[in-house]
């Protein structure tokens, strides 16, 4: 066992294709000592990851971070066939206290110790000591709340990203009878997702009528037509790409300003997740910055609200070892 590793913490951040572990020294401001990532679905569960990274190494808490919601302590994770439970894991861990997170509560609370290079300024704004929440495009939509109490700040997961969508315009309603015809509810997920951009693409072509340029297979997966639209999309090559991206931008400035305002998050609000940060040279932002702020009787409000998109990619293993620390302190 290394010298001194009782005072180290574990953080985990578990997803449906990867699973990253770190190990962290213990204090208020926790430093990573080592890290690994496994392929999730080589592994029959997070046990038998834990053995493999830690190797014996003793631990003070762990934080694990995984998409699904928190219930009774334990979580059925999205898009993977493990069910983790608190009590197992602390057992698995010597007795040690062991907190589950939800993947976008985890990522909010990382969200506050980052700066620097690891976040973009998308939109302006006046920074207040106030509420503020996190928006996450990837897979799915992630969402989660940071509420300011006088103890420091508290992460609140949510499953926002299944409301329904609301249109803005007359293009959008029009996107919304395209989707009705693919799913009897429309989410905002459908859209501010992989896969959503995919079914942006698919309604630029067959809802708009704008030729596809050859990148993006008819017969991909929706996934694999989104990840392909935003590389043409970047490259300048389809027009329909390009014209998907531009619906992307505005239904996630929309979205961000409904959540600025139903949870007056006028701390700011914080872009992670996979897909924008890949998009950054392909989004406008004064478009992003126009649909924010909108027409509406705060839009003075929201002009004041800033807008960072997350370039860090461990934000919620970092957020999840902030946690095990407030465990421990």
């Amino acid at each position: 066992m290394p010298e001194g590793s009782e005072r180290h913490l574990l953080a985990v951040d578990v997803g449906g294709t990867k699973t990253d572990v770190g190990v962290f020294s213990a204090g208020e401001e926790p430093r990573l000592v080592r890290e690994g990532r496994f392929a999730s679905a080589d592994y029959a569960g997070l046990d038998q990851v834990l053995h493999e990274f830690l190797a014996g190494e003793r631990v003070a808490a762990a934080a694990v971070a995984a998409a699904g919601p928190v219930l009774d302590g334990e979580i059925r994770v999205t898009n993977l066939p493990w069910t983790l439970a608190e009590l197992a894991l602390s057992d698995r861990l010597g007795g040690v206290p062991v907190r589950l997170l939800n993947d976008l509560a985890a990522a909010a609370r990382g969200v506050v110790e980052i700066s620097g290079d690891r976040l973009h300024q998308l939109k302006p704004g006046s920074s207040r000591d106030a509420n503020r929440a996190v928006l996450a495009p990837g897979t799915g939509l992630g969402q989660a709340l940071l509420i300011r109490s006088p103890s420091g700040w508290l992460p609140v997961a949510t499953e926002g990203g299944h409301v329904g969508f609301a249109p803005r315009n007359r293009e959008q309603i029009e996107l919304l009878r395209f989707m009705q015809r693919r799913h009897p509810q429309v989410s905002v997920e459908h859209l501010l997702s992989g896969p959503g951009l995919g079914a942006l693409f698919d309604f630029a072509c067959d809802g708009l009528g704008i030729a596809p340029g050859g990148s993006v297979p008819a017969e991909a997966s929706p996934g694999e037509k989104g990840r392909l639209a935003g590389e043409a999309a970047l490259a300048g090559t389809c027009e329909a790409s390009s014209r998907a991206v531009v619906l992307f931008t505005s239904i996630l400035a929309a979205r961000a300003a409904d959540l600025t305002l139903s949870c007056m998050a006028l701390g700011g609000i914080s872009i992670a997740g996979g897909i924008v940060p890949k998009l950054l040279s392909a989004i406008d932002g004064a478009r992003f910055c126009e649909a924010f702020i909108g027409a509406g009787p705060f839009a003075k409000l929201l002009a004041d609200v800033p807008v960072q998109v997350v370039t860090e990619p461990r934000v919620a293993l970092l957020g999840a070892a902030h946690v095990a620390a407030e465990m421990v302190a």
